[in-house]
Parts: C-alpha cells; sequence; structure tokens
C-alpha cells in the first residue's frame, strides 16, 4: 500500500493542466468518502512523484500481462434477463465514451484504464440525481503506463469488447461509495443505432436487442 502524505494528494489533486478534457477527470480517485485512501492514481500523477513513493512499481514487467477476465459472461441477455439486471443495480444509463484516462489501482494492484461516459439517457437511478450531460466512470482491468521510465501494462483478453472514445454504450452498474461517479460491479453494451449488444462485453455483431424494448421492461417508475 502507498504510504501517502494527504496534504500532498490534496495539493496533486489541484495540479493545474492534467486534463485535455475539462469533462475528464485526470486526478485521484478514493477508496472513501473522506478522501484518505487512493483508489486510482492517474499516469501523469504517478510521474510526478518520487519512485520510491510507489514500491508496487518499482519492478519492471517482462511483458504485458495477459488478464483473464472474472465476469461472468452470461450466453445471453433477454430484455426480461435486463429488467431484473437493472433492478439489482443502483445505475443504468447510456452515453458516449469520451476520454480514458489509465493510471495505477491501489485497489486491484495492478494497471487500470477509467473510462469516462457522458450520459445520453437515463434509464435507472435509484439517487435520482444522475442526468443527461453528467458524467460517469467506470473501470476496466486494462491499460499501458510509463511511470519513471519503467512499462506496466495489463492486455485485456482476447475477443474482450473494450470501448473505444466516441463509443455509445450501455452501463449498468452500482454507485461506489466514496465517488458517486464511479460506477462498479458494472455490465457494459456496446449500442448502435437503437440496437443494444445482446451479450455484456461483446460488440453487437454478435446479436442485439432494441433499446426501446429495455426502455420497456425497466419502466420509469423504476428510476
Amino acid at each position: 500500500m502507498f504510504r501517502w502524505c494527504i496534504a500532498a494528494l490534496l495539493l496533486m489533486c489541484s495540479v493545474p493542466g492534467l486534463a485535455s478534457d475539462a469533462n475528464v477527470t485526470r486526478e485521484i480517485l478514493w477508496l472513501d468518502p473522506d478522501h484518505t485512501q487512493p483508489m486510482f492514481v492517474p499516469e501523469e500523477i504517478l510521474n510526478e512523484r518520487s519512485g520510491n513513493d510507489f514500491p508496487q512499481l518499482q519492478r519492471a514487467a517482462t511483458g504485458c500481462q495477459a488478464l483473464k477476465i472474472w465476469r461472468e459472461d452470461p450466453l445471453s441477455y433477454t430484455p426480461a434477463d435486463f429488467k431484473a439486471i437493472a433492478e439489482s443495480n443502483d445505475l443504468a444509463v447510456t452515453g458516449k465514451v469520451i476520454g480514458q484516462v489509465t493510471g495505477w489501482s491501489t485497489y486491484e494492484g495492478h494497471v487500470v484504464t477509467m473510462i469516462h461516459v457522458r450520459v445520453t439517457e437515463v434509464l435507472r437511478d435509484v439517487n435520482g440525481d444522475m442526468k443527461p450531460g453528467d458524467v460517469a466512470i467506470f473501470r476496466e482491468l486494462h491499460g499501458d503506463i510509463t511511470v519513471h521510465g519503467v512499462r506496466h501494462c495489463v492486455s485485456p483478453q482476447s475477443g474482450y469488447y473494450t470501448p473505444a472514445d466516441g463509443d455509445e454504450v450501455l452501463l449498468v452498474g452500482n454507485r461506489w461509495e466514496g465517488d458517486a461517479r464511479v460506477v462498479v460491479s458494472h455490465f457494459v453494451y456496446s449500442v448502435s443505432g437503437g440496437q443494444v449488444a445482446q451479450r455484456a462485453f461483446t460488440p453487437i455483431s454478435h446479436g442485439a436487442v432494441t433499446l426501446e424494448s429495455m426502455r420497456t421492461r425497466i419502466g420509469r417508475d423504476t428510476q
């Protein structure tokens, strides 16, 4: 675990010029509401600190770790299934990927990518405060960073759908208690022309259902 000085962390969070897009946060994300333990530290901030501050990053990688995705990928999500999935989570939104930030996750203990989605439509939100135009963030367990000249990377599983900038997605999950922008235990579906991939984490070419059918199944009364 990193040994952090809280005052130094606050200073790092205020470093100007880190974000090229005002909607893409290149800041520390926290494990707790009181901001005492970092969950994710961006590559830029890692390189601003002494290498001695990051003992987990001292050893050079021999190559990109091929990560086996641990999530179960169901055979099929029909609209009826989707209702149950959505209602067992806090949030279900559609949106566009507007940016990605790589860094080190103290939670997973390796490189991850934080993907930012500008919300287009809120299908479900138990808190009732997410709205179109807001940005939701979820982490994917892969990425490639260089910290003080040493490369660390994790490659996604072969065939695993990894959203790219500009992609339309349907994101379902639970909000992180330390930061309501961060969505965890998530499912990601690709979206195109009103069609939604029938399986989470796979391209839409593998089968699709209509977004309208999912709206109907959830119902506005679930928001």
